[in-house]
């Protein structure tokens, strides 16, 4: 017997025998700084959580890898985590004894489970883990993504028994399309795909999750485009492919008993009690613009320490090292092949927004005044808070909590021709990481473009970790 225990978000425990793994710990009542939170809300009292015996990480991303939580548990437990220096570096930093790196498809023995950590296509180093305990299979995919390959793989592991329960991710990221500026259909990526992991494993239990978090404050306009999946719409969808299997819909201190026989609810997990959430935090409608942040102060969480003469020099600099940086000449060559020209607009607070432009031929144009009329066409523009801007190339706010946070907005009015193949640009929707912007053709988009300027600082990631590390201690 397997008992899973959920927490909220991704934070689950799966207990078995004496042992209790408490996966990607979020402990707190926000994270982020305070610009993210959770949903279901719940109320938790750590003191009253069954005490782990082990710790696993599965990938870096901060609603998954939080140094608050990680930092209130006790330092001798074993931390399963990827083999990523980021995790790795915050870890022994926060003095965990014993460090575990994974790698794709280690099976490991723990407590008298086997563990066997599954990969994902993703670019970040990330992982799911399956659990086998006596007649019982739990698999925890997280965010990971498979394949059919992964998919084969994993019905190979498990030798014609039966997957006991699914913790199943299944929604599309449509905030990354809100940040910046893409359509808004409803799904950009088609569900189907995630399907398939239900309809080649023909899991009995399946529980849609991690997918419990939203913003605050200045982040909580993007809520409107956070997980537009509802729930009814995945529980029509499970029933209609799988009539057999059982549907659990995520709630903190849902508990359920995995045995051979079938998945039953237990009393919930103490130390959680579910709070009364307003189903208004996530209303996407996809006929609807994105309505961009509201006026939330922004200037006042993120004030400006820079004069704007300096943050050009800083900028100038900056993407000056990304067009020499090795590999990106052919996207270079592209942009200035077609006219393309980059647009870093800087909000400022008690001024007139400035812009810096840039074009592929290595002309700058500085404008401590944002012109009012620019061509439509021809441009990628970032548009972004001058404190937040700063924060990002100083390394003093991480990348994906500025882009999942929609603290800038990006577009681009370039054009694609891809149908007479003169130019092919990425349309992706994919957190972008400190350490990998490189795109694989054609031309940077605008987010990516704004990413490789912080990237083209090799040491800019320790900068940000320290900075999150001097938070929690």
């Amino acid at each position: 017997m397997i008992e899973v225990r959920l927490i909220g978000h991704a934070t689950v425990q799966l207990c078995f025998g004496e042992e209790v793994l408490l996966c990607d710990p979020h402990l707190g009542a926000s994270y982020g700084g305070g610009l993210f939170t959770y949903f279901p809300t719940r109320v938790l009292n750590v003191e009253e959580l069954p005490r782990p015996t082990a710790i696993y990480i599965s990938h870096r991303h901060r609603d998954h890898f939080d140094l608050a939580s990680l930092a209130r548990l006790n330092r001798t437990l074993p931390v399963y985590c990827p083999l990523d220096i980021e995790v790795l570096t915050a870890l022994r930093s926060l003095g965990f004894e014993t460090i575990c790196p994974v790698k794709d498809w280690l099976e490991t023995e723990f407590g008298g489970a086997t563990l066997l950590f599954t990969p994902s296509l993703y670019r970040v180093p990330e992982h799911g883990v399956l659990v086998r305990y006596q007649d019982s299979v739990i698999w925890n995919m997280v965010d990971t993504v498979v394949d059919g390959t992964t998919l084969a793989h994993v019905q190979e592991w498990l030798q014609g028994r039966s997957l006991g329960l699914l913790l199943w991710p299944y929604q599309p990221l449509k905030e990354t399309d809100a940040v910046e500026g893409r359509s808004l259909d409803l799904f950009p990526r088609n569900l189907s795909a995630d399907l398939d992991v239900l309809r080649t494993l023909k899991p009995r239990s399946v529980v849609p999750y991690s997918d419990g978090q939203v913003g605050e404050g200045p982040t909580a306009w993007l809520n409107h485009y956070r997980f537009p999946v509802a729930s009814s719409e995945i529980e029509l969808a499970v029933k209609r492919l799988l009539p057999a299997t059982d549907l659990w819909l995520p709630q903190p201190g849902l508990t359920l008993r995995v045995e051979e026989s079938g998945t039953s609810r237990m009393n919930d997990c103490p130390g959680v009690v579910a709070g009364d959430s307003p189903h208004d935090l996530r209303s996407f409608d996809a006929t609807e613009p994105a309505p961009g942040p509201a006026d939330v102060g922004l200037h006042d969480l993120f004030p400006a320490r820079s004069t704007l003469p300096r943050l050009f020099d800083v900028l100038e600099s900056r993407i000056r090292r990304v067009a020499k940086a090795q590999g990106w000449t052919g996207a270079w060559w592209t942009a200035a092949h077609f006219g393309i020209a980059y647009d870093i607009v800087i909000e400022r607070e008690e001024a007139p927004d400035a812009m810096l432009r840039w074009r592929p031929t290595d002309e700058f144009i500085r404008y401590e005044c944002c012109p009012d009329s620019l061509p439509s066409r021809g441009r990628f523009v970032v548009r972004i808070p001058q404190g937040v801007l700063e924060r990002l190339i100083t390394g003093r706010m991480h990348y994906v909590t500025a882009y999942l946070g929609g603290l800038f907005r990006t577009w681009d009015s370039a054009f694609e021709l891809t149908r007479v193949g003169l130019i092919d640009v990425p349309r992706i929707s994919i957190m972008s990481e400190l350490t990998d912007c490189l795109p694989s053709r054609g031309v940077l988009t605008p987010a990516l473009f704004l990413n490789a300027l912080i990237s083209v600082e090799p040491d800019l990631w320790k900068h940000a970790l320290q900075n999150d590390l001097n938070e929690v201690r």
